[in-house]
């Protein structure tokens, strides 16, 4: 226990980080899923041939 409460505020920085990269994880995964494309244009893309397009 005191070893949690030695480092709390750097626990709370972690989960802090680690909760924006997975919600920015899921915004993006569900705008691919919802477009079907990573919406940056396929003009220079290698794989435009391959994606889902609207």
């Amino acid at each position: 226990m005191t070893w949690l409460q030695e480092n709390l505020p750097t626990v709370i920085v972690a989960a802090v980080l680690v909760l924006a990269v997975v919600l920015a994880l899921f915004f993006t995964l569900r705008a691919r899923k919802k477009d079907g494309s990573c919406s940056c244009g396929c003009g220079s893309c290698p794989y435009s041939n391959g994606c889902k397009k609207k």
